[in-house]
């Protein structure tokens, strides 16, 4: 749940784009929407994202420390 970021961040599609500069992927919660027609349609999931932790523990790492980079820099 993002909703307690700063504007644009608490925005899914906003906080992916953010991040993804900062070599972070996120997956938008209105992706998981089960409903396929509400896809992109939908606001109750655009303050929610995604992200895997399938990766080896050394990229998990990496990742994670790029997040917090990424979230401090947005205080």
């Amino acid at each position: 749940d993002i909703s307690q970021l700063p504007p644009p961040l608490n925005h899914a599609q906003a906080f992916f784009h953010a991040a993804l500069k900062h070599k972070i992927i996120t997956v938008p919660g209105y992706m998981f929407d089960i409903r396929p027609a509400h896809k992109h349609k939908t606001f109750e999931f655009n303050h929610f994202i995604r992200c895997s932790f399938g990766p080896s523990e050394d990229n998990l790492n990496a990742g994670l420390e790029r997040m917090r980079d990424f979230l401090q820099g947005q205080a």
